[in-house]
């Protein structure tokens, strides 16, 4: 095993923990970290491949709980402005465009933190184009989509947290395929990182273990703040990195 194929299993387990438990944040945590020895695009490929997998199985698991409706609106905004993001990523350098994401995700996490009361997120089709959009154009440009479609979900599944976690697997899973197409047919190389997918689904799995045990533990306000926590640190951390 190369040392390559190790830092990806370890960060494929970090990020099956977060997922398992949180519904996303996989791509976050692995994206933190894997630019760190593979280029952005090839890093921001490979995550979305694991993601597809992994979503897949937690949606599986709990497909009984899926609410299909509140994706149908979401999914068009997501695919619509991943693809433009991937597009324009492949023509420029959107390492500049990082900071920015970063300084929105703390802004974004902080207002839930204080405001959470006073906030009604209904699943209407301006929040869901709203917050989809915006998850496309993360997971186009850096291959961290989760944050926004996750706080939508949220808000609109209050009573069944399995319901989440299912409905937003399934959301990634489709926006994940429909991504690594695109990067695919704009020709960004895909080849080079397949040695590292095996680590990553090997690492992944562990991570899922444990990740459940704590979600079956959790209530859905409990797993609202976390999110708004891992929120507001995916955010410094990305802002840190690009320093």
């Amino acid at each position: 095993m190369t040392i390559e194929m190790l830092y990806v299993l370890i960060l494929g387990m970090l990020g099956g923990i977060v997922q398992a438990s949180t519904g996303f944040g996989a791509g976050i945590v692995q994206m933190i970290f894997m630019p760190l020895f593979l280029p952005m695009l090839q890093a921001s490929a490979l995550t979305t491949i694991l993601n597809v997998w992994f979503g897949f199985t937690l949606f599986l698991q709990y497909r009984r709980s899926v609410r299909y409706d509140l994706i149908k609106i979401p999914l068009i905004g997501s695919l619509i402005f991943c693809y433009i993001a991937i597009d324009i990523s492949t023509r420029i350098d959107v390492s500049g465009l990082k900071s920015i994401f970063g300084f929105f995700m703390v802004i974004l996490a902080l207002y839930f933190i204080f405001f959470e009361h006073r906030i009604h997120i209904k699943p209407t089709v301006p929040a869901a184009l709203t917050t989809s959009a915006i998850s496309g154009l993360g997971n186009g440009f850096f291959g961290i989509g989760g944050p926004p479609i996750a706080i939508y979900l949220l808000s609109a599944i209050e009573d069944d947290i399995y319901a989440y976690v299912a409905t937003i697997q399934l959301f990634f899973v489709i926006n994940n395929i429909f991504a690594t197409g695109v990067r695919f047919s704009k020709g960004i190389d895909l080849l080079s990182i397949l040695p590292l997918i095996i680590p990553g689904m090997i690492g992944m799995t562990l991570g899922k273990s444990i990740g459940l045990r704590i979600l079956n533990r959790l209530n859905i306000k409990t797993v609202k703040k976390l999110v708004y926590i891992l929120l507001a640190l995916s955010g410094i951390i990305t802002i840190i990195n690009t320093l």
